[in-house]
């Protein structure tokens, strides 16, 4: 008896010790950032990424804070490669990138390796073009403008308002002229304004979105948001959006703004 107590007690050891010791091996931001630091090559850099366990924040400001520590493209590259964002991209994660002189290769790169949804109709075009997107960016978001992982949709509870934007048909099958709400995958979250449908649920935190545009509508905007709020919810795992303040100026140019708390 008391053999197989050591024997169980060396088991749990080794369990946990294995278990520390990948969690210690688990390679971060940080990591590289400290290899790049002690001036390894980059090709014992890219060797570490490709044996190593891997958990990356490639998320446009994890991008953005390895190149402003001087890491490379191509360690970049791996790093996509090795551990794939799982945030959803929209034209604003383009723009900031493109803002911060991320190179067209990464971007390009993050596109392909990303979950995103970009607005490439006439307006989102017009936007890119004057943040100075470069056009070979704009042409991959064209040619590849939504990819979407189906089971993230949420059915939503009968009763609760439903966005229309989730309910349109796409009118022809050019995707350039495509806007958010035009897909045949549906982002479905149950969108309320009464506390009853939420209480019980779990609370999230806290979510916001604005759109505006010099000729759009209210309702056309709304709807804008509302997406956006969609896409946000469901990167959290939540199942229900709140909605608790709904503001709109038409003045100097038309916009709207919507707050509340995602609920799962």
């Amino acid at each position: 008896m008391k053999n197989t107590f050591i024997k169980l007690g060396i088991c749990l050891f080794c369990f946990i010790g294995k278990n520390t010791s990948m969690a210690q091996d688990m390679l971060k931001n940080d990591g590289i950032i400290q290899l790049q630091a002690s001036k390894f090559s980059e090709d014992i850099i890219l060797t570490k990424i490709k044996a190593g366990h891997c958990k990356f924040n490639l998320t446009s400001e994890g991008i953005i804070q390895l190149k402003n520590y001087k890491i490379s493209d191509n360690i970049i590259k791996a790093m996509l490669e090795a551990s794939p964002p799982t945030e959803i991209m929209v034209n604003e994660d383009i723009i900031k990138l493109c803002h911060s002189e991320i190179s067209n290769f990464i971007i390009i790169e993050k596109i392909e390796r990303t979950l995103h949804w970009f607005e490439i109709n006439a307006n989102g075009l017009i936007e890119l073009k004057k943040e100075k997107v470069p056009e070979a960016v704009i042409k991959e978001m064209i040619l590849n403008p939504r990819k979407l992982n189906s089971s993230i949709s949420v059915e939503q509870p009968e009763g609760l308002y439903q966005d229309k934007r989730a309910e349109q048909t796409p009118k022809c099958n050019d995707k350039s002229t495509e806007s958010l709400a035009d897909s045949d995958i549906k982002l479905q979250i149950a969108i309320t304004k009464e506390y009853d449908d939420v209480k019980g649920l779990k609370r999230l935190g806290e979510l916001y979105a604005e759109e505006s545009h010099d000729f759009e509508n209210e309702e056309a905007l709304r709807e804008n948001a509302l997406f956006k709020i969609k896409q946000k919810a469901l990167e959290k795992g939540a199942t229900h959006f709140l909605i608790q303040s709904v503001k709109f100026a038409s003045s100097p140019s038309s916009k709207i703004a919507i707050s509340g708390v995602a609920y799962k």
